[in-house]
């Protein structure tokens, strides 16, 4: 219930101009998507998978880091910074975080994100959440090796005590592709 409770909604003056802009983007050539109930990011997922179905490259620019699971080897992301945008491959994300694409979702039901309401695991932040991914792998392989981990006794509390939010938090973290 509480998911993306923390957004503010569009401002009005750029809600207004919504109409104009889909019809002028449609009269340059450009398709407008749109799907009731889901969001941009489950299309922008969706038609990713379907390019790389098929063999044909895609880039998605935008700004939002959640993207970034989407990465494969036909799908790049365009993040666009402040001052710069960056092309993030596989290679280019393995480099910046350690861990595969496809595995940034448990790293986000891990360490949480605020400015999506996603809850996370309570005191496990992104260096944590990034090192433990890396080394078991996903979720469900840190959560079958909690008990024998190496970790310490105040991590493996938090692991313990946040498991269900852990896997909601993927749930809500994870890009809808179908």
């Amino acid at each position: 219930d509480g998911y993306k409770a923390n957004r503010k909604g569009m401002p009005e003056e750029l809600a207004v101009q919504l109409p104009y802009a889909k019809d002028c983007m449609a009269k340059m050539g450009c398709r407008v998507l749109s799907l009731e109930g889901y969001e941009a990011d489950d299309i922008l997922g969706t038609l990713a998978t379907r390019a790389a179905s098929e063999g044909v490259q895609a880039y998605i620019l935008t700004g939002d880091r959640d993207s970034l699971q989407l990465i494969g080897d036909t799908t790049h992301v365009l993040l666009a910074k402040t001052k710069e945008t960056l092309d993030v491959g596989r290679e280019e994300f393995f480099a910046d975080y350690g861990i595969e694409p496809e595995q940034f979702v448990d790293v986000k039901a891990l360490m949480g994100d605020s400015s999506d309401n996603i809850p996370g695991v309570a005191g496990i932040g992104e260096k944590t959440a990034l090192k433990l991914i890396a080394e078991y792998g996903n979720l469900d392989g840190l959560y079958s090796s909690l008990e024998g981990a190496k970790l310490s006794p105040s991590v493996k509390q938090k692991l313990s005590d946040g498991k269900k939010m852990a896997y909601l938090s993927q749930t809500l973290a994870r890009i809808n592709c179908d």
